[in-house]
């Protein structure tokens, strides 16, 4: 339960962490770095199972789960040690709220050489927290004009990658890699899936700020989509070898798309308090598959859920396709008027406007003739008036 607890709290926090440490360019493959972790996780897990020796008749042989059960504690340690002696520092928009400009300049030197480009992270960071009075956004503010977008959006695209079929392939790749001449054959079936897994993820690493984020869900939802459908026939079929085939392109495409993206988004379209909900959800979700997929499948048949998945996927697809922007180079900011109705971005610049020329008068910089520079008046105009479909 504590275990449950924490892995919770930290596949809420990394998301949140790795947007603030992120240059904007490189933003989406430091995002997917959390789920490459994952899987690279899930791997040793896998491994670790093939190298423990199998229960046998001897008394205390069947105890080697406990070292599987207990090696994670040793990696836990070891991030801990990185944590406490390493990255001991907060991250430049955790400095600004706690009003240390300094520390914040000194954090965004670390990642940026250039004065000019420091200078400017600080400025957007210090929108964002204008916008909120130096503090996070509500949850009552979550559900508001300003952020209902972009939190129905992050929503629906977790709860669809829970049922994209992700869940229900893993459980049943064991029963199609068994081999009746062979006991293990299932066993070294799941490494191989987990090395496919971190395979598929690292090429996502490499496209994610290439081709962008909505490209690559399109394209990553309808392939799924085709696959679960021939799962789900060679399973009616009882075609062993097809469905073999169809598992493993099934893992590279969407440890490669579906499964990355909406955790990358997620950190960048929403507040602290946005992402800890649709967090929330994708876990519960992920709860209630695992509790009902089997009973399920037991009664409709095996074949006919896996056409379900594919009708899941193809609703992503429609979705994703009608509501997703892409959000490839830009800022926390940018990406918060990216969501907002036209009347509440608006809103958002003459706010900004306002509370940036009463910061330079209380600092004694009041400019001439506006507060804005003429740069970012014609980013505020583009983000005004552009729907940003594609």
């Amino acid at each position: 339960f504590l275990e449950g607890i924490c892995v919770g709290y930290y596949s809420f926090v990394s998301p949140l962490f790795i947007r603030e440490i992120s240059p904007v360019e490189i933003g989406g493959t430091l995002g997917s770095l959390f789920v490459l972790l994952t899987r690279g996780g899930t791997l040793v897990c896998f491994s670790i199972g093939v190298l423990l020796p199998r229960p046998s008749k001897i008394p205390m042989d069947d105890q080697w789960w406990r070292v599987a059960l207990g090696f994670p504690f040793f990696l836990v340690l070891l991030q801990w040690l990185f944590f406490f002696f390493l990255f001991r520092y907060e991250t430049p928009k955790g400095c600004l709220l706690k009003d240390d400009k300094a520390q914040c300049r000194l954090m965004l030197r670390g990642m940026f050489k250039n004065r000019e480009r420091i200078e400017k992270e600080l400025e957007s960071i210090d929108k964002v927290l204008q916008e909120s009075k130096g503090q996070d956004v509500s949850f009552k503010e979550l559900f508001s004009p300003a952020f209902r977008s972009a939190l129905i959006v992050a929503g629906v695209l977790k709860i669809m990658q829970v049922l994209s079929g992700y869940t229900a392939v893993l459980t049943y790749s064991n029963s199609i890699f068994k081999d009746e001449h062979n006991e293990n054959a299932a066993i070294y079936a799941s490494v191989f899936i987990g090395l496919a897994n971190v395979l598929a993820v690292v090429v996502f690493t490499f496209l994610v700020d290439k081709i962008g984020r909505r490209q690559i869900l399109l394209v990553g939802t309808i392939v799924i989509t085709v696959i679960n459908v021939i799962i789900g026939i060679s399973q009616l079929n009882n075609q062993g070898q097809i469905a073999r085939v169809a598992v493993v392109a099934f893992i590279l495409c969407y440890s490669s798309t579906l499964g990355p993206v909406p955790w990358v988004l997620v950190g960048e379209i929403l507040p602290a308090k946005g992402v800890s909900m649709t967090v929330t959800l994708d876990w519960i979700f992920y709860f209630l598959l695992a509790l009902t997929y089997k009973p399920i499948a037991n009664v409709v048949g095996t074949y006919n859920t896996f056409f379900f998945f594919a009708f899941c996927n193809f609703f992503t697809f429609i979705f994703a396709y009608i509501y997703l922007k892409e959000t490839k180079g830009n800022t926390e900011m940018e990406n918060r008027l990216l969501y907002s109705p036209k009347e509440v971005r608006e809103k958002r610049i003459q706010l900004l406007k306002a509370r940036e020329e009463e910061r330079k008068q209380k600092e004694g910089g009041l400019l001439a003739n506006s507060s804005i520079s003429e740069p970012s008046k014609q980013q505020w105009y583009y983000f005004t008036n552009h729907s940003f479909h594609c």
